[in-house]
């Protein structure tokens, strides 16, 4: 009797993982060290105070830090629990993520921004609201679906950039505007000649620096 073991098939495939997790434009930093700032400010503040009728006279500013403190935290949590890091993969119909399967080529959509001819960020998204990607890095990920050239991209000229609190507000083209929240993906296309609809997608990721890698696995292995 045959007792060696079956062969599992493998078979070569390409796949992005994330090499940074989650940054918002450098957001990250600065809201550690806002947060440092505020632990720093409200250990003094105690050191300075000599008992309940200090505390109760100073009563507003202490309600300032722990206001502020507790804001960064709420959206650091928020932002962790959001975004993702999945690892995709790149196959010959389109890209698999894990928790959301087969992204068919002709669904996604990859918009390129430019300011005097240079790259300045990447938004990928797909039409059914599965994912958005948002990025000021041009990574693997972005230069690979533009070169298979089987998705749909578009080149488009920055026109304006503003930040308020979590929502990225950038002006395209000639009268278009782009709006984008870093806390959860949510993106939104307002102006002429373009959809209005609010999207917000299942995974999203900020900055991903997604890395083109390449290994030979086991087919089943391989999401769907």
């Amino acid at each position: 009797m045959n007792t060696s073991p079956s062969i599992q098939p493998h078979q070569k495939i390409k796949y992005f993982t994330q090499t940074n997790g989650d940054e918002s434009e450098g957001s990250g930093g600065i809201q550690v060290v806002l947060m440092m700032i505020g632990i720093g400010a409200l250990f003094f503040f105690f050191s300075m105070v000599d008992g309940i009728e200090d505390i109760k006279e100073y009563g507003w500013q202490l309600l300032i830090i722990f206001g502020m403190l507790f804001s960064i935290l709420y959206r650091m949590f928020k932002k962790n629990t959001h975004s993702t890091n999945a690892t995709i993969y790149l196959k010959e119909e389109g890209i698999s993520i894990a928790d959301i399967g087969l992204i068919p080529f002709k669904d996604l959509r990859l918009d390129l921004y430019y300011a005097k001819g240079s790259f300045c960020r990447y938004h990928l998204y797909d039409t059914k609201g599965q994912i958005a990607f948002y990025s000021i890095l041009e990574d693997d990920l972005s230069k690979t679906l533009e070169a298979e050239g089987k998705i749909k991209v578009q080149d488009r000229k920055e026109r304006s950039v503003k930040l308020k609190n979590s929502t990225i507000y950038y002006g395209f083209n000639e009268e278009a505007t782009l709006i984008y929240d870093l806390d959860n993906g949510e993106y939104t296309f307002k102006g002429k000649d373009v959809d209005t609809k609010s999207v917000k997608p299942s995974l999203y990721a900020i900055d991903p620096k997604y890395k083109l890698e390449e290994a030979s696995i086991p087919l089943d292995a391989i999401p769907a």
